[in-house]
């Protein structure tokens, strides 16, 4: 069987001659790729040359049906200091009729290992009341592990799981009526060594799904973390609802007081005391729910100076940073990317100068001076930037007024290694005039 691409010049080859040498299809399949490579960046998913999606740690493509023809797919990631994608693997596959391929990517980044999962692609009649799910195991740090699927409040018990698998296996589709359901994951032949567990999730009928736990990452709060990967769409996290999310509390109002922090109305859970401005906290966990943050005087709960909330999931860490003055107090919320890439370091930065509406942002090697350098952000108060992934090396930081190269802040060096991720806020300084770099501490 040709490739696609030589399918396709035959094509143009016949219609030159009048007649036609290329076979019909006789149906089609799915084919969906997952990036299982820790530290990993993404991973560029292509049929041929065509683009399919690019994909980061612990996702999954959307299925797309393709005809039942052979063709090479193929896997690019982008490397520092190369000017195009480097194609890191390779697999030739012969798509069938109403078949379901899953091509899952382990090991190196520079020479990754394809394995491909099988299955039949499933049609629903419209009246099932039932979900499919395939259970699948990414976690290369965990070892045989045992698969329970049970109404919450049901423990785990000898007998009762639903799967048993080992690292890289997938188990064959099977029927569950649909329900809410926790997802229990334990030791294998061990019900008491839990080592993930889901908050109660509603599985809806009619859909199929891969159910693959994966090796967590400095996104997650737990050691391990499933996703729900849809046979279309976008795929679900699911964090271990064991472990709470967390905030760092960074108070960058120059003009709030000294403040303890409580998250209850009473005024009597006291969260962090007695934060100052240019303050940051450790990461203190949270309640997995929308929570009002109070800042009131230091041992002082007769007045409040300040209310914000975080809306927050499990699992997952969150900056609470306080900025603005009296009269435009506000917090700024996020979850920050803390993800580290094995082959690169990233470096953010945020911007809470109140004295200053826009401000750019230079990188530049050390001792080298911005005469001659462009900003590589400009950004708004308030504004947050993407992770700019560099090399290892040392480099000098500055700010200045926007469009304008005099220097508010820096130079402030910095020594990046692989796989580093800071995070940086520009910030006020005493004199209004001018601004300060703050690099946050890593937790």
């Amino acid at each position: 069987m040709k490739t696609a691409f030589t399918l396709i010049a035959v094509l143009a080859l016949s219609a030159c001659s009048g007649e036609t040498g290329l076979p019909d299809p006789t149906g089609k399949g799915t084919v969906r790729a997952i990036n299982a490579i820790p530290a990993s960046q993404e991973i560029a998913f292509r049929i041929e040359e065509r683009l399919l999606e690019s994909i980061s740690y612990k996702s999954g493509s959307s299925g797309v049906r393709y005809d039942d023809f052979e063709y090479t797919f193929n896997f690019d990631a982008s490397f520092l200091g190369e000017t195009s994608t480097r194609r890191i693997a390779s697999l030739v596959q012969k798509i069938d009729n109403e078949r379901d391929y899953t091509f899952v990517v382990t090991g190196d980044i520079a020479a990754p290992d394809i394995t491909v999962w099988t299955g039949d692609e499933r049609a629903f009649s419209g009246t099932e009341t039932v979900f499919e799910v395939r259970y699948a195991h990414l976690a290369e740090s965990l070892g045989p592990v045992d698969i329970y699927l049970a109404a919450e409040g049901v423990a785990p018990a000898a007998g009762n799981a639903v799967a048993t698998l080992d690292y890289l296996e997938v188990l064959p589709a099977m029927d569950v009526e649909a329900d809410e359901y926790v997802l229990t994951i334990t030791s294998s032949g061990d019900p008491a060594d839990i080592v993930y567990q889901s908050n109660t999730i509603s599985y809806v009928a009619q859909r199929s799904y891969i159910v693959p736990v994966f090796t967590g990452d400095e996104m997650d709060a737990a050691p391990y973390t499933v996703r729900l990967i849809p046979t279309s769409g976008t795929p679900t996290s699911l964090p271990d609802a064991r472990f709470a999310p967390t905030a760092r509390f960074m108070q960058m109002s120059a003009s709030l007081a000294a403040a303890d922090i409580y998250d209850d109305e009473m005024l009597t859970s006291l969260v962090l005391e007695n934060q100052s401005y240019g303050d940051i906290s450790d990461d203190i966990p949270i309640a997995a729910t929308t929570t009002t943050f109070s800042y009131t005087p230091t041992g002082n709960t007769g007045a409040v100076l300040f209310e914000d909330t975080i809306v927050a999931v499990s699992g997952s860490h969150y900056n609470f940073i306080v900025t603005g003055d009296d009269s435009d107090r506000d917090a700024l919320v996020y979850a920050p990317d803390r993800r580290a890439v094995s082959s690169y370091a990233k470096l953010s930065f945020v911007h809470v100068s109140k004295n200053h509406e826009i401000l750019d942002v230079y990188i530049v090697d050390s001792g080298a001076g911005i005469d001659d350098a462009s900003p590589i952000f400009i950004l708004p108060y308030r504004g947050t930037s993407n992770g700019l992934p560099l090399a290892a090396g040392t480099y000098d930081l500055y700010i200045t007024a926007n469009a304008d190269q005099t220097i508010l802040a820096g130079p402030v060096e910095l020594n990046l290694a692989l796989g580093d991720v800071v995070e940086s806020l520009l910030v006020d300084a005493v004199d209004p005039a001018i601004a300060e770099i703050r690099i946050v501490p890593q937790p």
